[in-house]
């Protein structure tokens, strides 16, 4: 498979459950539409066909847990030209749905905020910010943050596709 090594990197970020936004706040703002599928083999290891305007980017990403810090996790990333998508697909792990969402993104206090509001879920959706070491994160006031959910497994988008559309707790 020829795929291009776009980044590996330690990620940092912290997710918020959000109260759903109203389309108001979410006009106007630059989106993607995200359809995300976890292959079977290595675990955690996702393919995500990202859809912006009338352009397709198809990437394939591994993520590994810090045991220090439930905020950062190494990432791989790797572009994937759409026949390796389509054939990556056929390994995808059949206990896990494909995850659709829409994700928003906006700057806040010299940070990228991203909203991800999932198909199915109504009333709520997760807003997430990448920082690094050192940065001050300030919640932007206009969205109603219901809880931090940075390290709770049940809000990882690996389990959500276990149990999507489940409810947050």
């Amino acid at each position: 498979m020829e795929n291009t090594l776009l980044r590996t990197a330690i990620e940092r970020e912290r997710k918020y459950l959000i109260e759903y936004p109203s389309d108001a706040l979410l006009a106007g703002l630059e989106s993607a539409n995200i359809e995300q599928t976890y292959l079977l083999n290595p675990p955690d290891t996702r393919i995500r066909a990202i859809l912006r305007g009338d352009s397709a980017r198809f990437v394939m990403t591994q993520k590994t847990n810090l045991p220090d810090d439930p905020a950062a996790r190494l990432e791989t990333e790797r572009t994937l030209s759409p026949g390796e998508y389509h054939t990556l697909l056929a390994q995808r792990d059949p206990r896990r749905k494909t995850i659709r969402k829409t994700r928003y993104f906006f700057p806040h206090c010299g940070l990228t905020f991203e909203i991800d509001v999932f198909e199915g879920w109504k009333a709520y959706a997760v807003m997430e910010v990448e920082y690094e070491s050192g940065d001050t994160i300030v919640l932007p006031p206009r969205f109603n943050v219901l809880a931090d959910v940075t390290g709770d497994p049940a809000y990882e988008n690996y389990a959500l596709s276990i149990s999507f559309p489940a409810f947050p707790r």
